[in-house]
């Protein structure tokens, strides 16, 4: 084990892009991932865009209300640019009513997460989702 928590052949564990602006969610995400997926953060949707094709995530946390780009508006830039869909894009609200979650959904994200996150779900939502 590297002193980061990863194991030295990163190439084998998966790589998760989180887009999450606020620091005590930052703080959150890394306790509950870190020993899992090597994480890579953005924080704003313009730098999720712009991570996304430079890190080729396994899979994507995109926060929704972020400063800049909005999480719906760095999704959108991401599905146009894209070559396949293969990557999972997954939203993370603090607006957890179910409109919130239909508007996610019907938007285009393959699944969605209200904050506070649980630690729970949000590993059973990545496993399900993410590329293999």
């Amino acid at each position: 084990m590297e002193e980061s928590g990863y194991k030295s052949d990163t190439k084998s564990v998966p790589k998760v892009l989180i887009a999450e602006d606020d620091e005590l969610g930052i703080y959150t995400f890394k306790v509950m991932l870190k020993h899992k997926y090597n994480i890579i953060f953005a924080k704003n949707g313009r730098e999720a865009v712009d991570k996304y094709f430079e890190e080729n995530p396994d899979i994507v946390l995109m926060d929704i209300i972020m400063p800049e780009v909005n999480g719906y508006e760095a999704f959108d830039e991401i599905c146009r640019r894209r070559k396949s869909n293969d990557v999972k894009i997954i939203a993370v609200t603090a607006h957890a009513m179910m409109s919130e979650k239909k508007r996610i959904l019907a938007h285009g994200f393959d699944d969605y997460i209200s904050k506070p996150v649980d630690d729970d779900e949000l590993v059973e939502k990545i496993k399900k989702h993410i590329r293999r």
